[in-house]
């Protein structure tokens, strides 16, 4: 697509972050609901996530199709990016629905299909659920091994490799940088924000970075 379009997606990005972010309780179980104390900067957050997201899918799609495949794959990313800050939850009512559509819009992809799509998340899943299973669900949760399977799925393979070791880095620096471990091994972390950084990346460029790598 022409850079032109990075404006006016951009502006058309902040809108649907502001009116999602509206309307994100219905994304939380009634428990949930009731206990989280919402974010000061949600409409904030989810309208930059969502504009900088859709400019750099007008930047990056080679037509019409991979746009607005990017733009959809990447809105999930964003939701739960916020609801994993303000309530460490990644809702199912979110992520399984983006994980069928992940599945059921394989084939529209221009470069891949429904086996990259495959293969993407078994190695999503898998990636991350070791580590959930050794520590009981008190670092990684299930909802971030969820998360990695939908990266998976959307991104396809090879692109979700770059995502997901992207993901665990970036979430490894943020650790360290807030002193998680310093305080608690048991102190509650947001890991799902930086694993879904990763798969924007995956999905906007990941396919280039295992390129540049492989020379």
């Amino acid at each position: 697509m022409d850079d032109v379009f990075a404006a006016p997606a951009a502006l058309a990005g902040m809108a649907a972050g502001a009116a999602l972010a509206v309307a994100l309780d219905v994304f939380y179980s009634p428990t949930v609901r009731a206990e989280r104390k919402v974010l000061p900067i949600r409409r904030l957050l989810l309208a930059v996530l969502l504009g900088v997201g859709w400019a750099a899918a007008a930047f990056v799609a080679e037509d019409l199709r991979e746009f607005l495949l990017l733009v959809l794959f990447l809105t999930p990313l964003a939701v739960v990016t916020v609801t994993d800050f303000e309530a460490r939850v990644i809702p199912n009512r979110v992520i399984y629905p983006a994980i069928l559509l992940a599945f059921a819009l394989s084939w529209a992809w221009p470069d891949r299909g429904p086996v990259e799509a495959l293969i993407g998340a078994a190695l999503g899943f898998g990636f991350l659920l070791f580590p959930f299973v050794l520590s009981g669900g008190g670092g990684i949760a299930a909802g971030d091994v969820k998360l990695a399977l939908y990266i998976g799925a959307a991104a396809g393979w090879p692109a979700v490799l770059a995502g997901l070791l992207l993901g665990v880095l970036i979430g490894g620096v943020a650790a360290v940088v807030i002193g998680i471990r310093a305080r608690s091994r048991s102190a509650a972390f947001a890991y799902g924000p930086y694993l879904a950084a990763g798969g924007a990346i995956a999905l906007l460029v990941g396919e280039d970075i295992i390129d540049w790598y492989s020379g």
